[in-house]
C-alpha cells in the first residue's frame, strides 16, 4: 500500500498526547519504553503512564441510554473468556478459515440470532459515539472481552477496537441515528456465517487496515514513535484483504455475496484514508461484483420484477456509498460515472421510495447532503468528460468553431449544460433548506455551489476571475467554516472552490480550513493540501484550465489517488 506524502512544513512542538506523564508535562518526545522510558531512567524520575480506563458495561450502557433518551437496559450478561490465538497455518486458504474461527465461536456460544439490540456490539457502539474527534489519546478505553475473543492478537485487537470506536465515526455525518457501518457491517465479521469465507476474511482485514491507517495518522499527529510501525501494520492488513479479494473474485459464490461487495467498499475507504495509488484494482473488483449480480437496480430489488425484501439496510448502505465513490472516481480521473450513468434511474426510484416512506433523512444523515444533488454531481462529471473528449479530438475550446463531424456533439453538450443549469436553479428554488438539519444544509449548499463552478468554469470555460465563479467559491469557503467538527463529504466542494481561487486572502482561509479538516480526516487531507498548493502555483504561472485542474495535477505530482 502506498505511503502518503510527508508534510512540507514542520509543526511547532507542543504538548505530547502520548508517552509517559513526565515527558508529557515537559513537552518532550518519549520513546514509550515500558516500564520506564529512557529519559526517566536517565534522570532517575518516576516514570508513569496514564491509566487506560477499563471497559465498564454499566457506564457505557448509561451513555447509550442517554443517547436514545431512554432508561438504561439491565446489566448485560458476562461474556465468554478469550481463547488463545490459533496457530498460524502455512496456506492462505487455511489462514482465512483460521481468521474467521474465533468470530464463529462467538456466534455459536452467544447463540447469535441477528438481533443486534441484545449484542455487546451495542455497548461498543456507545463508546464510539462518545469519542470526540482529535481527543482519542486523552480518554482511551480498553477493548471489551468479546472483542478479545474475536481478535486475540494484541495488534489486531488494538486496530479493530480503534476502527469500531473511532474510525467508522468519521464516515457518517450524523450519528444521532445508528451508524450503519457499525450496526450492519461489523457483525458480518464478528458473527460470520460459513458462507463466503474469503469475503469475510477480506472484510475482516479491510476493517483492520482501516483502523490501523487511522490510528497511525493520529499517532503521527501526536508525534508518537509508534506511528510508522502501525502504518506498516495497516499495509500488511490491506495486502491480506486484497489477496482474499483476488481469490474470491474467481469463485461465483463469493462474488455474489453481500460480504464481497461490502469488503470492496471497505477497501476503497481504506484507499481514500491512506491516499493509496492502487485503488483502481479494488474499484474493478467491486464493480465486477455489482455487474455479476445484474447491477444496482437488481441488487436492490428495483428491477423489472421489484422485490423490496432484497433492499436490506446493509445493501442500501454499501450501494449508496459506492455510488458516491463512483462520482468521486469520475471527478478524480475526468471519466464518466459508471454506476450513476445517464441511462440509470435506480437512484431516483430509490429516492421516490424514501419520499413515500418518510425515510429520506437517513441518506442525509449518512452523507450530510440532499440526495438529488448527487445525481447533479454525476451529470456534471459526465459533461466534463464529454467536454474533455471533444477538446482532445478538435484541439479547440468549447466555444471555438468546430468541424461538422463534431458539431452535433457540441450542440448536445450545450443542451445538456443548459438543462443542468436549469436543474440546479430549480433545486435551489424548490428545496426548503430551512427544514433541513444544519449540517445537511451546509453539505447540500457546498455541493450546489461546487456544481455551479464546474458548469461555468470546467464546462463552459468561464475564467476563474468570473464574478459568478468567484462568488460560488467564496460561498463554499464560508459554508465550510460553519461545518463544525463533522466535515465528511466536504473535501470535494473545498477542492473545487480552491481550483479557481486567486485571492491571497481566500487562499489563506482555505489553508486554515485544511488545518481544521486535518483533525477529522486522515492521510487524504495531506494529499489534498499538496494538490491545492500545486493548482495555485499553476494558476499563478498562467497555465490553461486543464493544466491547473486536479485531474492533471494529481498525475504530475505522482499521487493519482481516489479523492474522497
Amino acid at each position: 500500500m502506498s505511503q502518503s506524502p510527508r508534510p512540507s512544513t514542520s509543526t511547532k512542538p507542543g504538548r505530547r498526547r502520548t508517552g509517559c506523564l513526565v515527558c508529557r508535562s515537559r513537552r518532550v518526545k518519549c520513546d514509550e519504553t515500558r516500564p520506564a522510558c529512557e529519559r526517566c531512567s536517565k534522570y532517575g524520575a518516576e516514570c508513569k503512564y496514564p491509566a487506560i480506563k477499563a471497559f465498564d458495561q454499566d457506564e457505557v450502557a448509561a451513555a447509550l441510554a442517554r443517547r436514545h433518551s431512554k432508561e438504561a437496559n439491565s446489566k448485560r450478561t458476562g461474556v465468554v473468556p478469550a481463547t488463545p490465538p490459533p496457530t498460524d497455518p502455512s496456506s492462505f486458504e487455511a489462514r482465512v478459515n483460521a481468521e474467521a474461527g474465533p468470530s464463529r465461536i462467538i456466534a455459536a456460544e452467544r447463540g447469535h440470532t441477528g438481533d443486534h439490540a441484545e449484542e455487546p456490539l451495542d455497548l461498543l457502539l456507545a463508546v464510539g459515539r462518545n469519542t470526540r474527534m482529535g481527543e482519542y489519546y486523552l480518554d482511551s478505553t480498553a477493548p471489551p472481552d468479546f472483542l478479545k475473543l474475536a481478535f486475540p492478537m494484541e495488534d489486531d485487537l488494538r486496530c479493530i477496537h480503534h476502527c469500531i470506536t473511532y474510525s467508522l465515526s468519521i464516515w457518517v455525518v450524523d450519528e444521532n441515528n445508528a451508524n450503519p457501518w457499525i450496526e450492519h457491517v461489523a457483525p458480518i465479521f464478528l458473527f460470520p456465517t460459513p458462507e463466503a469465507p474469503f469475503s469475510v476474511a477480506a472484510l475482516r482485514f479491510a476493517m483492520l487496515a482501516l483502523g490501523a491507517t487511522h490510528l497511525s495518522y493520529l499517532q503521527k499527529r501526536s508525534q508518537s514513535v509508534e506511528w510508522e510501525r502501525t502504518r506498516a501494520l495497516a499495509s500488511r492488513y490491506f495486502d491480506e484483504a486484497l489477496r482474499a479479494c483476488r481469490t474470491g473474485r474467481s469463485i461465483p459464490e463469493e462474488l455474489a455475496s453481500d460480504t464481497f461487495l461490502t469488503a470492496g467498499i471497505a477497501l476503497l475507504t481504506v484507499c481514500i484514508f491512506a491516499g493509496d495509488r492502487g485503488w483502481r484494482e479494488v474499484w474493478r473488483y467491486t464493480l465486477a461484483a455489482i455487474n455479476f449480480r445484474g447491477g444496482c437496480a437488481a441488487i436492490l430489488g428495483l428491477g423489472k420484477e421489484p422485490d423490496p425484501t432484497r433492499r436490506t439496510p446493509l445493501l442500501r448502505c454499501v450501494i449508496e456509498h459506492f455510488a458516491l465513490m463512483d462520482v468521486w472516481a469520475a471527478m478524480t480521473t475526468g471519466t464518466s460515472p459508471i454506476i450513476l450513468n445517464s441511462d440509470s434511474d435506480w437512484w431516483e426510484r430509490l429516492g421516490h421510495i424514501d419520499d413515500a416512506t418518510g425515510t429520506a433523512q437517513t441518506f442525509e444523515a449518512r452523507f450530510g447532503m440532499d440526495r438529488h444533488l448527487v445525481r447533479c454531481f454525476a451529470t456534471v462529471a459526465d459533461c466534463i468528460h464529454q467536454r474533455i473528449r471533444l477538446q482532445e479530438r478538435t484541439g479547440s475550446w468549447l466555444g471555438a468553431p468546430l468541424g461538422s463531424h463534431c458539431a452535433s456533439e457540441r450542440r448536445d453538450l450545450e443542451l445538456r449544460t443548459r438543462s443542468l443549469t436549469s436543474e440546479l436553479d430549480d433545486w435551489y428554488m424548490e428545496t426548503s433548506l430551512i427544514d433541513k438539519e444544519s449540517r445537511t444544509r451546509i453539505g447540500s449548499m457546498t455541493l450546489w455551489h461546487a456544481c455551479r463552478i464546474l458548469v461555468h468554469h470546467d464546462i463552459e470555460q468561464a475564467s476563474s476571475t468570473d464574478e459568478a465563479v468567484r462568488a460560488d467559491a467564496s460561498a463554499i469557503i464560508d459554508l465550510c467554516m460553519e461545518s463544525g467538527d463533522k466535515v465528511e463529504c466536504l473535501n470535494w466542494p473545498l477542492l473545487i472552490a480552491s481550483s479557481v481561487i486567486r485571492d491571497a486572502g481566500d487562499r489563506d482561509r482555505v489553508r486554515q480550513l485544511l488545518k481544521i479538516f486535518a483533525y477529522q480526516c486522515c492521510y487524504e487531507i495531506e494529499i489534498l493540501s499538496c494538490i491545492v498548493e500545486a493548482m495555485w502555483m499553476r494558476l499563478d504561472q498562467g497555465r490553461d484550465g486543464e493544466a491547473t485542474s486536479w485531474r492533471e495535477v494529481t498525475v504530475e505530482i505522482g499521487w493519482p489517488v481516489l479523492i474522497g
